[in-house]
């Protein structure tokens, strides 16, 4: 169990290095209208996902500090009970884990716009 753990965050960690790792030319140079007019344009598109992944990013991280913080509660009132300190336990580790879920998928992002040339900010 503790070499998935370490393995995914690993793995999350390496996915932005892999992005900046990459200098190659924009693969979707022509994206300034539709036929029918619509403005298309990639960095607009990236940014509005790099937004939308922020926000989530910024829940995930509130709701895994509050789950840690109940758990280490758990933790603290089993007074012995091994329910309640494996149920404790368990809610510390699924928060270290929604951590990992949210810096992937933020990471997710970043490596699809470097493939595709757009620079967003992260």
């Amino acid at each position: 169990m503790k070499i998935t753990i370490l393995l995914i965050l690993l793995l999350a960690t390496a996915f932005p290095i892999l992005a900046l790792a990459n200098q190659g030319t924009n693969v979707l140079p022509n994206l300034d209208k539709d036929p029918d007019g619509t403005i298309v344009d990639a960095n607009r598109i990236f940014k509005a996902i790099s937004d939308i992944t922020d926000w989530i990013f910024s829940i995930f991280l509130v709701l895994a500090v509050l789950f840690i913080l109940i758990g280490a509660y758990n933790i603290l009132i089993s007074k012995g009970n091994p329910e309640g300190f494996d149920q404790g336990k368990k809610m510390v580790l699924y928060a270290v884990i929604a951590v990992a879920v949210a810096v992937l998928a933020k990471s997710i992002v970043v490596v699809t716009a470097k493939i595709v040339g757009v620079t967003i900010e992260i």
